[in-house]
């Protein structure tokens, strides 16, 4: 916990961004771009004299590479670009030589040549194919087979792995892409040293081993024995494991050929004896045949690099190309996310799905795919599902930045205002010379608020107050009926003795109920009026003008107010355009018929849906619900109300907004309207689902930041281990949500803020220490918010790139993948503002709830945010596509007798997530557990 006298040098060390690691790990990765493999099948056969000795597929698909071999042995590299159907002679062998085997490089516009020489030596050589120069890298005098090509890397290099045939043995060993640090894996060798490293690399021990392929994700090598027995061997980061036999081995026959797809979901599977080509999926047991050949089975067959369909040899001299069409075939990532068949449908139906999570904070999720599974290796280098930056976790930012000057200027002004008008009101009131029956009932009213700010409940009255318990007439407010639930204590009010009587003793004032004559007895007072008015005034850079006014003072004109109806009121709550929606939505007694909302029977609504506010502010999903769920059928003249609310709405909205309470409202409704990135496989309901949602959350965190002021009218550290090789797989290349508008809104909001509480008094905002005021609190509070600005900035510009397709720069790339440092960092020194003593404590979780229109007795409609969702989206990459991963507010709503606290909100979310009916069909069934699943590992890794 940090004291007070330290406040002002955390925020200032928390400007301070953190936003990239001190190597940027996109720096040794270049990403390519895949071309896409057309829609039909197509062949080459060459001469029957020129027999495909092998072949592989280039890393951009651009054209297949093949071996080819006449009747001399001669042999020479050709390349099929199977899109257009040409040939190019390319390279022939260099003398002495005759090529064997091939395989593409992982990244570069280069191949690998695995040829023997007249002596039978075996020499590997790399071709690159821009510059057409072939270089030898490694000569072996043992005979070398089965080149496989690893798609990590090992500290900065690729790695060739191969089986090395020795005079009893067949070992597999490995050598980088430039074919150095040669070392065993897999051994019957007692030892190994080399002088190209200081440790051991841990040699496994068996006499006899073929490489055949990676997994998905890099870090594990399958590879048969002499028995033709499928096993994996994983490598942990920084040397290899244990040997294991892969669960999906267990179902297969003797030494079967398999090959991934590029996407990771599947596994092709068959025998050369067979003719039939088998699928298996990653989440699924069942096999499934989706390819018979003529003959026999091919010996090889590859995955065209964006996985559309299979190249393969037929009758030696002919490259076959055949589309499969799997589903999501193209999305480079997909065996991360999808987890069952439901999750694939969702992906393929919508472009994308929501997962449930039970994060605490709405940015845990960008820290989540930083551990291994076990939980305790810590890499922030080596996540492996790619993030994706979404606009939630800004409204959280700003939500605390909001909340946390509107408590400072609150527990620092306003209670200290209001304390001193209601310790004068209770002198003036009660003076013995004040014998009238008006003095006596404001006598009696300002007794009662002071006992409730000391915490003296000494009556049956304030012990009601205080226990927010049971329904009874009270003679001091002048009302019957009182429902004491309603002073429950609600979001930051109950930290402290001292605010949650502030909380309970406003509540008290603002019911109660004085006569006119009352009224112009306490407008003569003139010492307390005018403490009042500065109490008041304490409010109001944060909150719109009210519909009430206080004693002897007009009302502000507010124009959205179409029925207008101001009182007289001690505490005049505010009134935005939200409340007036709310209460146009429900039955008045007073209003003109076509106002009047009603159901078919001539039952009188009380309580509004949440959704018909998503509607007004523009949404078109909640129009959707609204009409699913029947309402119009229901309340017959509620449709003409909705389209004159939207007029209304949008002629506020267009009149030029001012301030911060109602521009929040002009920046929920930009979040709720915004427009589908030009992405075919996103449907428009799954965007709009998530917009909606945060549009939603945003208005929840709004009312919950300013709710003891508003109306509710009634109508009725990261740390790496050193090791031999330390593996470092491909980073995740994240995206930003394609909503540079609501960025830019973000900022502007920002902007206002910083603008509010620049207007607030200096001393307002200061830490009150023994040697006086200390007023740099405020300082750091600006500065910080400029740091926010300033991050938003960058993620905007990177939204703009991605809602047009343009690649980001590594820097862009990194502070996608760096993005929990930003987000975290600034969030909590905005909550700690909250926190006693400004220590920067654990806050409270996401879960909120606050009540927005109605009370105990018609019912109190309440808008909520659950736990965070995972938004997982498919968005372009490189030619093909892939899944990202970001957060998503959770809203809900739902209407009861009494008000619910954030603390029951969250016991009840944490038993079971709370979902509204319409999102139900966008969620997936699974939860996964980071990082990303690698199903090829034993349970106990």
């Amino acid at each position: 916990m940090f004291s007070r006298k330290t406040v002002s040098a955390v925020l200032l060390l928390c400007l301070i961004s953190q936003t990239a690691f001190s190597l940027n790990p996109f720096d040794s990765f270049r990403e390519i771009t895949v071309l896409k493999s057309p829609e039909a099948s197509s062949s080459i056969t060459f001469e029957k004299k020129q027999v495909i000795q092998d072949f592989d597929v280039l890393a951009n698909n651009s054209a297949a590479t093949a071996i080819l071999k006449d009747s001399n042995k001669k042999t020479w590299l050709v390349l099929w670009k199977y899109k257009t159907g040409t040939e190019t002679l390319d390279l022939k062998a260099p003398q002495d030589i005759t090529f064997e085997e091939i395989v593409s490089h992982p990244q570069d516009p280069k191949v690998f040549l695995l040829g023997k020489d007249s002596k039978g030596a075996s020499r590997i050589f790399s071709y690159d194919i821009t510059l057409k120069n072939i270089t030898e890298i490694y000569s072996d005098t043992y005979s070398i087979s089965n080149l496989t090509m690893s798609s990590s890397k090992f500290s900065d290099k690729f790695r060739l792995f191969f089986t090395r045939k020795k005079e009893n043995s067949s070992e597999i060993a490995t050598i980088t892409d430039t074919g150095q640090r040669f070392y065993p894996v897999l051994s019957e060798t007692d030892s190994y040293s080399a002088n190209w490293t200081k440790e051991t690399p841990n040699i496994l021990m068996s006499s006899f081993g073929v490489p055949i392929t990676f997994n998905p994700m890099g870090n594990v090598l399958l590879w048969y024995n002499k028995d033709n027995d499928i096993f994996a061997l994983p490598y942990k980061e920084t040397n290899w494991g244990n040997i294991f036999v892969p669960e999906f081995a267990l179902g297969m026959g003797k030494a079967e050929n398999i090959v991934f797809s590029p996407n990771g979901m599947y596994m092709l599977h068959w025998s050369a004896n067979e003719k039939d080509l088998k699928l298996l999926n990653n989440y699924s047991s069942q096999e499934q045949k989706i390819l018979s050949f003529d003959s026999k089975a091919p010996s090889k067959i590859r995955f065209t690099s964006d996985g559309k369909g299979i190249v393969y040899v037929r009758n030696n001299s002919e490259l076959v190309y055949t589309p499969l069409n799997l589903p999501l075939y193209d999305v480079e990532n997909a065996w991360m996310f999808c987890t069952d068949e439901n999750d694939t449908q969702l992906f393929m139906k919508n472009g994308g799905l929501f997962r449930p999570t039970n994060n605490e904070q709405i940015y845990f999720l960008y820290d989540s795919e930083n551990f291994d599974p076990s939980g305790k290796y810590y890499n922030a280098q080596l996540p492996s599902r790619p993030y994706l930056v979404t606009t939630d976790p800004f409204y959280e930012i700003l939500e605390a930045a909001y909340s946390g000057i509107f408590y400072l200027n609150e527990k620092s002004v306003s209670l200290k205002r209001f304390t001193q008008f209601v310790r004068e009101a209770t002198k003036v009131f009660s003076a013995k010379k004040s014998e009238s029956s008006e003095d006596a009932f404001w006598a009696k009213l300002f007794v009662s608020a002071s006992k409730i700010l000391e915490g003296k409940y000494d009556s049956e009255e304030l012990l009601r107050v205080k226990n927010c318990d049971g329904i009874a007439d009270s003679k001091i407010l002048q009302r019957d009926n009182v429902n004491f639930i309603e002073f429950k204590t609600r979001g930051y009010y109950d930290q402290d003795d001292a605010m949650t009587g502030y909380f309970k003793a406003v509540q008290y004032l603002s019911i109660a109920r004085p006569t006119t004559k009352q009224w112009t007895n306490f407008q003569n007072k003139i010492t307390v009026n005018p403490l009042l008015k500065q109490w008041i005034n304490s409010y109001k850079p944060f909150v719109p003008p009210s519909n009430q006014v206080l004693p002897g003072l007009k009302a502000d004109l507010l124009s959205y107010v179409k029925h207008k109806q101001y009182k007289t009121a001690l505490v005049p709550r505010a009134w935005g355009i939200d409340s007036e929606i709310l209460n146009s939505l429900v039955y008045h007694a007073d209003w003109p018929s076509e106002d009047q909302v009603m159901d078919e029977n001539g039952g009188l609504r009380s309580v509004p849906d949440i959704y018909e506010l998503g509607y007004i502010f523009g949404s078109n999903l909640a129009k959707k619900i609204l009409e699913t769920n029947g309402i119009y059928t229901k309340y017959p003249n509620l449709n003409k109300i909705h389209e004159n609310l939207i007029k209304r709405w949008k002629r506020f909205n267009t009149e030029g907004v001012s301030g911060i309470y109602n521009k929040w409202l002009s920046l929920i409704s930009l979040q709720m309207t915004g427009k589908k990135p030009d992405w075919p496989w996103l449907t428009e309901d799954l965007w709009q689902a998530k917009q909606l949602q945060t549009g939603l959350s945003g208005w929840t965190n709004l009312r919950h930041a300013t709710y003891i002021f508003n109306e509710m009218e009634i109508g009725l550290p990261e740390s790496g281990d050193g090791g031999f090789e330390l593996m470092t797989r491909k980073p995740p290349r994240g995206a930003v949500e394609p909503f540079p508008e609501a960025f830019g809104a973000l900022i502007a909001m920002c902007s206002e803020l910083k603008n509010v509480c620049s207007q607030i008094p200096r001393e307002s905002l200061s830490v009150v220490e023994k040697s006086g005021t200390n007023t740099a609190l405020k300082d750091g509070i600006l500065k910080h918010i400029d740091n926010v600005i300033k991050n938003m900035e960058v993620f905007k510009r990177i939204a703009e790139k991605q809602k047009n397709n343009i690649t980001f720069s590594n820097e862009e790339y990194n502070m996608i993948l760096a993005c929990a440092r930003v987000i975290e960092r600034d969030f909590l020194v905005f909550k700690s503002i909250c926190t006693r003593e400004f220590g920067l404590a654990v806050p409270k979780a996401v879960p909120k709830c606050v009540d927005v229109y109605g009370d105990a007795n018609t019912g109190m409609l309440h808008s909520c945010i659950g736990f965070p969702l995972e938004w997982d989206l498919i968005i372009p990459y490189f030619g093909r596509r892939e899944i990202v991963k970001g957060t998503s507010y959770l809203s809900n709503s739902f209407a009861v007798s009494g008000p619910v606290t954030d603390d029951e909100w969250y016991e009840e979310n944490k038993l079971k997530p709370k979902y509204p009916e319409w999102e139900i069909p966008f969620v997936s069934t699974s939860q996964l557990i980071c990082p990303a699943r690698t199903p090829f590992l034993p349970e106990e890794e």
